[in-house]
């Protein structure tokens, strides 16, 4: 009984790791072939002379602790019907029987020359034999009444075998038990996956409390050695929860697992958008959503033309500022939603806010109507003309190809703008006026531009020819004055009556040639 005991329960545990073991000859042992080593059993004393390398065992306990520490026995025992375990047949080819359970042959054991012969000590035909088998080779003695009595002398096996490490690691796995739990939120609350691996066939009891009330949940490891299971959390309260889990088996706890968590069921606030007005042609390459969510949440954010959608998710800082930078060159000029949603580290969402801007990307250029001069009489106010679209804004800059001025205005509602710009500060010569306008959206027309000439130098002093008398002739009707001037200025004559120390304005005129010439008629009432 007890080794078919031993064999439905340790098959189970070796057949989840023998695989992950590969078989080998035994490595060359770190002691000296010559060095006794001495070991405290249950069967007594056992002395070792060096590493056993030679091993002969007549127990399925044996066998399978031989080979789970990465060594091929060089006999063993078949059961009693005649049978290897599938999950060891692979393992022990090549190697020779030495008989069944009950009745293993000691001329057998013997031909192999063992140096360590591994039985059940429990087991009555075995306890009858130890005298025997001891004048072959020194006898260990291996059983498995629990999985912690197997474990605790899988230890020993693996100091005697010189596979002390991978005994221990093997120990370590056995008792390991992971689980996962991530935080509970609003949408998991009553089924709240608690998953992680274990041996299989194993039973897990999962208790999830909250410091004042708990919950309980039994499963089990499937066969691929992981387990999952949805827990019921919605009574426990919102805060810090303590998830424990134990792996149970044939009866016997075995390894427990704690881990805090943190259930938060609370939705986070709405996010509020910041932006205002318009998407224009120099921002929707990179065009910015800005606001406040809760902090260290996420943020998506959105713009839809009502066709499109374009969404991408950024982060809140510790004070919940966010930005999103979006291109948005794909979406329609027109109305444009913007909208934001956050979801918190539990995974929460908070509801969507919105806003409705508009994208206007396309502006016409200005009309500039100025020609001519800057002068002495303008300069300081000089009037920049032309035609727009109403309400857009006009920027106006003068520059003299080292420094530049500027100035802005509205447009008309007629479409007409004029604005006066100081060009004091410019030197005399070639002036580059130019013009842009800027609609609501912010968007910039390209410049309309013209080159004008600044003077403010006095023209030259100009000379009269004329000479002598105004007579009676026709020069009283036609009288003609001429002189000399700077070409190209404007010449202003007047002609003035002194009688009986009155003076009277006879008559004013211009000509713009260097030589001009004046008509006016004399006559009048002295």
């Amino acid at each position: 009984m007890l080794q078919k005991k031993w064999t439905s329960l340790l098959a189970m545990l070796m057949a989840l790791f023998v695989l992950l073991v590969p078989l080998a000859q035994p490595a060359a042992p770190v002691e000296a072939a010559s060095k006794t080593r001495v070991f405290k059993t249950e069967l007594g004393k056992l002395v070792i002379k060096g590493t056993p390398k030679r091993i002969v065992t007549l127990s399925m306990a044996g066998t399978d602790a031989v080979v789970t520490l990465g060594l091929k026995p060089v006999g063993y025992t078949i059961s009693n019907s005649g049978t290897v375990p599938t999950y060891l047949r692979n393992k022990l080819k090549g190697v020779p029987s030495v008989g069944a359970l009950s009745a293993p042959s000691l001329e057998r054991i013997a031909a192999l020359k063992p140096d360590l012969i591994i039985i059940d000590h429990e087991f009555e035909f075995h306890k009858a034999i130890i005298p025997q088998l001891k004048k072959i080779a020194p006898v260990a003695g291996f059983r498995a009444n629990s999985y912690k009595e197997a474990m605790n002398q899988l230890l020993v096996l693996g100091d005697i075998l010189g596979r002390k490490a991978k005994a221990k690691s093997f120990v370590n796995q056995f008792y390991r038990l992971d689980h996962s739990a991530h935080r509970p939120k609003a949408s998991t609350v009553k089924e709240y996956i608690v998953k992680g691996k274990g041996l299989k066939g194993a039973k897990i009891k999962i208790v999830i409390t909250d410091g004042k009330a708990s919950v309980t949940h039994y499963t089990a490891v499937q066969k691929s050695g992981s387990f999952e299971a949805p827990v019921n959390v919605s009574t426990l309260r919102d805060g810090t929860l303590t998830v424990s889990v134990t792996q149970i088996i044939k009866g016997q706890k075995h390894s427990r697992v704690q881990k805090k968590i943190i259930k938060d069921t609370k939705a986070p606030s709405v996010p509020v958008i910041t932006n205002k007005g318009w998407i224009n042609a120099k921002q929707q390459n990179a065009y910015a959503v800005q606001g406040t969510a809760e902090p260290h949440s996420a943020v998506k954010v959105s713009l839809s033309d009502g066709k499109q959608r374009i969404t991408k998710t950024v982060h809140a800082d510790g004070k919940g500022r966010f930005r999103a930078v979006i291109d948005a060159r794909k979406l329609a000029e027109g109305e444009i939603t913007v909208s934001a949603v956050s979801v918190d580290s539990a995974g929460n969402q908070s509801g969507q806010s919105k806003k409705v801007l508009r994208k206007d990307v396309s502006i016409e250029a200005p009309e500039l109507l100025n020609e001519g001069y800057i002068n002495a009489f303008n300069y300081e106010a000089y009037p920049v003309t032309g035609t727009g679209t109403p309400g857009e804004k006009v920027v106006v800059e003068a520059a003299d190809g080292k420094k530049s001025v500027s100035a802005s205005g509205l447009v008309d509602e007629d479409g007409n703008y004029e604005v006066e710009i100081n060009t004091s500060s410019l030197k005399d010569g070639k002036i580059t006026i130019r013009v842009k306008t800027i609609d609501q959206a912010g968007n910039e027309s390209r410049m309309a531009s013209v080159v004008l000439i600044k003077s403010l130098t006095s023209p030259a002093k100009p000379s009269i020819e004329n000479k002598g008398y105004v007579n009676a002739s026709a020069d009283a009707t036609a009288y003609e004055v001429t002189g000399k001037g700077e070409p190209g200025a404007e010449v202003e004559v007047t002609l003035f009556a002194i009688v009986r120390d009155r003076t009277r304005l006879l008559g004013r005129g211009t000509k713009s040639k260097g030589d001009f010439l004046w008509e006016t008629s004399s006559q009048g009432d002295w």
